[in-house]
């Protein structure tokens, strides 16, 4: 039985990352197919089941990444549901999660369109240093650290202006020395329940976190309170999940923070823990019996 495995253009044979996955769903006598989201010869029909992977140029086209979600959840069973995908594709979920109680990363939302003095924002905010970045992004290709050791304020300015004179919110967030200190902490979940956690830390001299800047990866085993604080964001969201992953720091005062909640296609880190993999196929085998 097919197993469909969305991806994109330059992920034809996926991220080597679910190697692990394909292995354990044709452990399962099942047939995993990598099929590229937006290639019209893809047919979603033959699959009784798709899971989103490596579609890692969705939010250059998010528009029609989403509604090629919900024609697809329309043809076959697709996870995560396209509904999902919908809130989740935007960063503007972190509102909805922050609203249900969850300590997020403090955030000036700034809507496309707006005006703004970002100099005088960050003074107002005493945010020595920032992060300016877009609602919908991927791999910090369009994020901008500002403050000392950083870009000025002529470059923030700019920067904001092009950010606003798209289609899309902006972000401006304090820059956390955590993150350039320990990274983030990403804890996965198959179906629910936790499966492992990695420490994801940034090259020398730099602060982001992925693997394309330089960051490495390491697997690490969470604490009961980091645990149950990546439990109770899920409980947060009130969606049924195949597959997530929560992405937490540390705040000033150390106080655990989420900066994003990945789930529509998230490095799951398997080849870390190869036994998420057989947990992940044993779930979509569940799903199809």
């Amino acid at each position: 039985m097919q197993v469909a495995l969305a991806t994109s253009s330059a992920f034809r044979d996926l991220d080597p990352d679910d190697a692990p996955l394909v292995a354990a769903l044709e452990r399962r006598e099942l047939d995993p197919r990598p099929l590229v989201w937006d290639d019209p010869l893809s047919d979603w029909t033959a699959a009784p089941v798709c899971l989103i992977r490596s579609t890692w140029d969705y939010f250059d086209h998010p528009e029609e990444f989403r509604a090629w979600a919900d024609t697809t959840g329309s043809v076959t069973d697709l996870w995560n549901r396209a509904e999902t995908v919908r809130w989740n594709s935007d960063k503007r979920y972190l509102l909805d999660l922050e609203g249900r109680g969850v300590p997020t990363v403090p955030t000036l939302w700034l809507e496309p369109g707006s005006q703004i003095d970002i100099a005088h924002e960050l003074a107002v905010r005493d945010w020595d240093a920032a992060i300016i970045k877009p609602a919908i992004d991927g791999g910090a290709r369009r994020l901008l650290r500002v403050g000392p050791g950083a870009a000025g304020a002529g470059a923030a300015q700019a920067h904001v202006n092009t950010l606003l004179a798209g289609d899309g919110a902006v972000m401006v967030q304090p820059f956390l020395e955590s993150v350039e200190r320990d990274g983030e902490l990403s804890i996965v979940f198959v179906d629910g329940r936790v499966t492992h956690a990695v420490r994801k830390r940034p090259s020398s001299g730099d602060f982001r976190v992925q693997p394309e800047w330089g960051g490495s990866v390491e697997r690490v085993e969470p604490t009961r309170a980091e645990h149950e604080a990546a439990e109770a964001v899920l409980a947060a969201a009130e969606r049924d999940f195949l597959y997530a992953r929560v992405d937490m720091v540390r705040g000033g005062a150390g106080e655990l923070l989420l900066i994003e909640l990945e789930v529509i296609e998230p490095r799951l880190f398997l080849r870390s823990a190869p036994e998420a993999a057989d947990a992940l196929a044993a779930a979509i085998a569940g799903r199809l019996a």
